[in-house]
């Protein structure tokens, strides 16, 4: 990226291919690391570092695995869900 620290949250999404959509919500949800100024919204690029670092932040549903078929009926014959 160029020598700025601080990039607007729609030209940063742009240039790592990300939604802009998404990445937003995400912002505003305290998910990614974003700053506002007024109503605009940045991200500074060494605390976006430091997020990617650590791990990032998941999602609070966390990643839902439907199981297969044989299991899911496993598991209905079983009393499960």
């Amino acid at each position: 990226m160029d020598e700025r620290k601080e990039f607007p949250l729609r030209e940063f999404c742009k240039r790592q291919h990300l939604p802009y959509e998404s990445t937003r919500k995400l912002g505003l949800a305290g998910r990614f690391p974003i700053t506002r100024h007024g109503r605009r919204l940045y991200v500074h690029l060494d605390v976006w570092l430091e997020w990617c670092r650590a791990g990032g932040s998941g999602l609070a549903s966390g990643w839902r695995h439907k199981p297969p078929e044989k299991e899911r009926q496993t598991a209905v014959a079983a009393g499960g869900a």
